[in-house]
């Protein structure tokens, strides 16, 4: 049996988009999940995925330790899936790293199109003969803010976003508002925290 879907493991709501937006122009089909826990019920479910895209920090569960836990069942006669890192950490040794704890191979964001491509094209080749047209791919529906999200310090590159979505349109546009809208929570969730650490200081001083 042949696998073609991708299985994307991202907790960051703008990472989301802009993963599925790639995937989408390429005509892959896949499935978003939102931590490592979700992932691995998707795993286990036994859907067929053949290829997992994957997160290294996320809450309830890493890309580790779901890397960890996949192979794990693997050794109980599961087929094995290709499994490939993201990661803003691109330090000498990361790759290494990723490939010791059981995963093939890693992506550094903000996520080059053409090591994308060059990716799917590797870990996950009997999909290109059924990639569904990017105009048949439903848009990504508008995912929570995350508790803690990780912001792509390149994410306004107007460069990087033309290539994303193809140019700066309309789609684009209202990428970038969601963008701005979720920056502005996190600054006021950033000072709420700061005022509250201010707080217990003046306590513990009085």
């Amino acid at each position: 049996m042949l696998f073609r879907s991708i299985l994307v493991a991202e907790d960051n709501a703008t990472n989301r988009i802009v993963i599925s937006r790639l995937l989408g122009q390429r005509g892959y089909a896949h499935e978003m999940a939102e931590d490592g826990s979700e992932a691995l019920q998707r795993y286990e479910a036994g859907a067929g995925y053949g290829l997992l895209l994957t997160d290294f920090h996320m809450p309830e569960m890493d890309g580790f330790e779901l890397t960890a836990a996949i192979r794990g069942q693997e050794a109980d006669g599961r087929a094995r899936l290709p499994i490939v890192a993201l990661t803003a950490d691109a330090l000498p040794g990361t790759e290494q790293r990723c490939l010791d704890a059981g995963m093939d191979g890693y992506l550094t964001k903000p996520i080059d199109s053409g090591r994308l491509t060059a990716t799917l094209a590797k870990f996950l080749p009997a999909a290109k003969a059924l990639r569904r047209r990017a105009d048949d791919e439903a848009k990504p529906e508008e995912p929570a803010t995350p508790a803690v999200p990780a912001i792509d310090p390149q994410i306004l590159d107007l460069a990087r976003i033309a290539e994303t979505f193809g140019a700066v349109d309309a789609d684009a546009r209202a990428f970038l508002g969601n963008f701005a809208g979720e920056a502005k929570r996190m600054v006021t969730d950033a000072m709420a925290a700061l005022d509250a650490g201010e707080d217990r200081k003046s306590t513990r001083l009085n």
